[in-house]
């Protein structure tokens, strides 16, 4: 049915669509708009035709043949939302091409449920007939191949910029056009997290690896902070929700630490108006949670690998046994962060980084 004329699918899916829009200019509307309801073959070729219409092509080599960085990148984006899609929601599909990024949203059956690790994901074919048809074609390739390939192609599109899935009931797509990285505040953090000054270099190298989201990086400082640490809280206590109805320990804190940590949630939450910088220093502090003080500083220091040893020394802590313990290992089950040799956990050169997830955690 999907291969068959407009009208035919308009009176058996009335409520299927595709949107495809453009906000650059015109933030509150859009810049350009096309809506699709035609069969898979043309909408294929018409979104790829709308990608061309408002994305740069950029010179690549590939040993010694020209790559379509463009055609390589959103053939598989489009390709995904097309032969992935579940057809029985009514709830339209989205491409959205922004000033710093393009968006996808298309009605999903989950299986992940959630962020998608790039590096280790069992691909499953949603539409297999869909898929087949697609891959005579030649417009498709093996199950996977469309997420491998943005991961592999996007760097050279935009340098260093990895793409992000999210496997829910609507299957989200950012594709960064501009990255932006936390490194920006670099010195405030520093304050805030009251380092030595001698882990200032690290702390840069580390955030000029952990990537932000457009709307934060138009935020000053005070509004960063006042928009993360209500997040961090809340989705510490939607870790601690989700492992008490599993009857488990929490792979972030203690059951006991839930009620402090809910209780602090007002208490820590910013004001609309101006604080001081000194009373921004303060409010890490005012989390009362030793826990998610360690947690958050641990992150924002392992965007480059770090040892356990140096973890330690950032904090002044002595026993290696108990900071593995309550820190380490929650944050490893967590999938927060994760180890540079996984094969050898107890090689003398391990070292820690952080994981997409916890860049997601921490970025909100």
């Amino acid at each position: 049915m999907l291969f068959a004329k407009e009208t035919v699918i308009i009176s058996l899916l009335p409520a299927y669509k595709i949107e495809a829009m453009v906000r650059i200019q015109n933030i509150d509307r859009y810049d350009d708009r096309k809506t699709y309801r035609k069969n898979l073959i043309e909408t294929y070729i018409e979104l790829n035709e709308f990608i061309k219409k408002h994305l740069p092509d950029k010179f690549f080599l590939e040993g010694d043949q020209r790559i379509d960085l463009r055609d390589r990148i959103f053939r598989e984006v489009i390709g995904n939302i097309i032969i992935h899609r579940e057809y029985t929601d009514a709830t339209a599909t989205e491409l959205l091409i922004e000033k710093d990024a393009v968006r996808t949203i298309n009605p999903n059956n989950p299986r992940v449920h959630g962020i998608m690790d790039l590096d280790n994901f069992n691909p499953h074919s949603k539409n297999p007939n869909i898929r087949r048809f697609f891959n005579a074609l030649g417009w498709a390739d093996e199950i996977g191949s469309g997420i491998r390939n943005t991961k592999k192609y996007l760097p050279y599109y935009v340098e260093k910029a990895k793409p992000v899935f999210i496997d829910k009931s609507l299957f989200r797509t950012v594709i960064p056009l501009v990255r932006y990285t936390m490194v920006d505040h670099v010195k405030n953090w520093h304050t805030w997290l009251n380092l030595d000054t001698k882990w200032l270099p690290k702390l840069t190298e580390s955030l000029k690896n952990i990537e932000i989201d457009a709307h934060l990086q138009k935020m000053t400082w005070n509004q960063q902070i006042e928009y993360l640490i209500p997040t961090w809280i809340e989705n510490a206590n939607k870790m601690a929700i989700s492992s008490t109805k599993k009857s488990t320990k929490s792979i972030i804190f203690d059951i006991s630490d839930y009620q402090t940590i809910r209780n602090s949630k007002a208490s820590s939450r910013p004001e609309k108006s101006t604080k001081s910088e000194s009373e921004l220093n303060e409010n890490l502090t005012n989390l009362n949670n030793k826990k998610l003080n360690y947690l958050i500083t641990i992150l924002l220091t392992v965007g480059n690998p770090m040892s356990i040893d140096d973890l330690m020394l950032l904090f002044g802590y002595r026993d290696k046994g108990k900071f593995r313990q309550n820190y380490i290992k929650p944050l490893e089950s967590a999938a927060l962060i994760t180890k540079t040799n996984p094969e050898k956990p107890t090689a003398s050169n391990q070292k820690y980084i952080i994981t997409e997830k916890g860049k997601q955690f921490l970025t909100a």
